[in-house]
């Protein structure tokens, strides 16, 4: 699949008044957002269950390789404590009739590496990364409601009171800081982050 490159703007463009980095990456990312989101699919009706597995095979993939990468990175780690998403999807796919062999032979996600190469690119990346998290209760919502959904639900689409004091502490130092005088990797990581998710995750990951 051919992925689309997210030019950055001119540091012109990125500075028409004082700005925060927080609001300038939204802004930035907002397309590669979108589009993510409109090629997922993954509230198209009828809710499909393989479509879920598919996703959140994609997903242990990704993070096998993004959270251990992250957790080298002194600066970023701190936003990781106790928020590792790999124990709640591999629970789900299992819920979700998945085998054994089947989720220890879903292939890991090696480009995730490369989006925490520097501490702006990770902390880039986290932006993405812990956001996702604000949407996940929207879609666990509207899954609780499927015919094949668990009666206990899907973890990774819960409420994560961890995950949530994470992305607040994020926020604030992002929205602390001055724009465009913070470091430019930060929104480049958090493209490329869009950039690998979306090449990663619209292809299927179950056999």
């Amino acid at each position: 699949m051919t992925t689309r490159n997210y030019r950055l703007p001119t540091r012109h463009a990125e500075s028409p008044g004082p700005e925060s980095a927080l609001m300038s990456i939204r802004q930035m990312t907002r397309i590669a957002h979108q589009r993510l989101d409109h090629d997922l699919s993954l509230l198209s009706k009828p809710l499909s269950q393989q479509r879920f597995i598919d996703f959140l095979a994609g997903l242990l993939g990704f993070f096998q390789v993004w959270e251990p990468a992250v957790a080298a990175s002194p600066q970023a780690r701190r936003y990781l404590t106790g928020t590792s998403r790999l124990p709640d999807l591999t629970s789900d796919l299992t819920r979700l009739n998945v085998q054994q062999h089947e989720i220890a032979a879903i292939p890991a996600c090696s480009a995730a590496s490369e989006l925490v190469r520097s501490p702006g690119l990770a902390l880039g990346s986290l932006y993405v990364i812990l956001g996702s998290r604000q949407g996940a209760r929207v879609i666990g919502r509207a899954v609780s409601s499927a015919p094949w959904a668990p009666p206990e639900g899907l973890a990774y689409f819960s409420d994560d009171p961890r995950a949530n004091a994470a992305w607040n502490g994020l926020v604030t130092a992002l929205h602390q800081t001055p724009w465009p005088s913070t470091d430019p990797e930060i929104a480049r990581g958090a493209l490329k982050t869009f950039d690998v998710l979306h090449t990663w995750l619209t292809r299927s990951a179950i056999a």
